[in-house]
């Protein structure tokens, strides 16, 4: 991974400082310190996830592992203490961004209703005027000011998502948190705020599709957990990459530490 990362930044002696500093003191315990880090790992990683970069993600995927690993661990302790966001039975996080035209008529606006799955590791803040602040306030010609509502009913557990304030760079002044990769939403409603800005209430779901599920089921194989490299496969299925996905799989599949680490 390393090297891949330093071919990618060779002429950026910066971002090669932080792939040495990554080389000589990474923990798998603080992926997530890392990945909020405004570094080579956030920028490729997510670039990758935007344009599904299948090379560039298997080149990622122990990093993807770790932090889905992590998320799936705080989730699991703050699920079961009453220290954190978890103490309720409806948590209400919030996010905003700008969205293509396109991709706000394709996936949201003629899909009320319906559900909305996310390539990447969503990011989420407890802070509605912050929301607000990242959605800007009206688009250019080409875009459009989102604010998200999202309601999470902690029985959902499909999707790990953790509040991770503690390890976060930002500390908690953003009050964020972060879903796993490949989370699903349901479309709850569409509401404009003003001309300058969209209003959509999604809430976390484990329903999925039934026919796709059975073919990630199959491609699975003996495979006990629905992990992020099932995620991304699923979401090259879902978009028609038949050959993306299969790709993937299989390069994940020849892997054996890889699959080693799958296994429950």
């Amino acid at each position: 991974m390393l090297e891949f990362c330093r071919q990618q930044y060779a002429d950026n002696n910066v971002q090669l400082r932080y792939i040495q500093e990554f080389e000589d003191h990474y923990d798998s315990h603080k992926t997530i310190w890392w990945y909020t880090r405004d570094t080579f790992l956030y920028r490729l990683l997510n670039k990758a996830l935007r344009e599904q970069d299948i090379d560039v993600l298997y080149s990622l995927r122990y990093f993807i592992r770790h932090l889905h690993l992590q998320l799936k661990d705080f989730h699991s302790k703050q699920t079961s203490t009453n220290t954190t966001i978890e103490n309720e039975k409806l948590i209400t996080v919030y996010r905003g961004q700008l969205i293509k035209n396109e991709e706000f008529e394709r996936k949201i606006r003629h899909n009320l209703g319906g559900f909305l799955s996310v390539t990447n590791f969503l990011s989420t803040t407890i802070d509605k005027q912050l929301a607000t602040v990242f959605a800007g306030y009206g688009g250019e010609d080409d875009t459009q000011s989102i604010l998200f509502q999202i309601d999470i009913n902690r029985s959902v557990k499909k999707f790990p998502y953790a509040n991770i304030s503690e390890e976060s760079v930002f500390g908690e002044e953003e009050g964020e948190i972060l879903f796993t990769m490949g989370s699903v939403f349901r479309i709850l409603s569409i509401q404009p705020i003003d001309t300058n800005m969209w209003y959509i209430h999604l809430k976390l779901t484990g329903e999925e599709d039934i026919e796709l599920m059975n073919l990630i089921e199959y491609m699975k194989g003996g495979l006990d957990e629905f992990t992020p490299e099932i995620h991304l496969a699923r979401l090259l299925f879902e978009m028609a990459q038949y050959s993306k996905a299969i790709k993937f799989l299989n390069m994940a599949m020849q892997d054996s530490q890889l699959m080693e680490d799958f296994i429950v």
